[in-house]
Formats: structure tokens, sequence, C-alpha cells
């Protein structure tokens, strides 16, 4: 019986090899996730900082157009008021620019109109 058994002795060390070699192939793939995983949320951390600034310059941006575009309309309607207003959805996007007149000056450009 010993004798049959050391006909498969080489089975023996070849599953140790394998296992061997797995083990230190699962260490490394281990170790590659834990990479990954930290850099996705330094990305992550990016992305973030990113879309605040993205956002920061265009409400500054914005500002600055309504500022230039009241003072503009106020020249070209005399006693009107022109205000541009930016409307946000609920998921905090920004949604295209609306132009606020008021309705006291369309009534009162209107009768300047008529007479």
């Amino acid at each position: 019986m010993q004798e049959h058994l050391k006909g498969y002795s080489h089975v023996n060390k070849k599953a140790f090899e394998q296992y061997t070699t797995f083990t230190k192939q699962r260490d490394g793939l281990l170790n590659r996730r834990e990479e990954l995983d930290v850099s996705g949320e330094s990305i992550q951390d990016l992305i973030e900082t990113l879309d605040t600034r993205k956002d920061e310059a265009i409400e500054r941006t914005f500002k600055e157009v309504s500022k230039y575009f009241s003072e503009t309309f106020e020249k070209l309607v005399p006693a009107g008021k022109g205000k541009l207003r930016m409307l946000k959805r609920l998921n905090g996007e920004v949604s295209p620019v609306e132009i606020e007149k008021s309705a006291r000056i369309l009534k009162n450009r209107s009768r300047l109109l008529a007479t």
C-alpha cells in the first residue's frame, strides 16, 4: 500500500505549488483592489471639488451678467427694470435663464405707444 501511495507523491507536490501560486495571485489582487478603492475615493473627491468650483463659477458669472443686463435694460427702457433670474430644479441642476419684466413697465410702455 505504501508503495502504491508513493506513486502519487508528485500529485501532492503539484497541488501545493498551485496552492502557493494561487495564494500569491489572490494576495496581489486583494492589494490591487485596495489601491483601486483608494484611487476611486480620490477621484470621487476630485469630482465633487470640481463640481463645486463649476457651480461657483457659474453663479459668479451669472451675477455679473445679471448686473449688466439690469443696467443695460434700464438704459434701453426708460423707467424700466429688467432682471435675469436663474431657476434651479429640485435636483440642483441649473435651468435656462428667464428674463423677468415687470408688468407695470409693460403697461406703462403700452400706454405710451397707444397715445
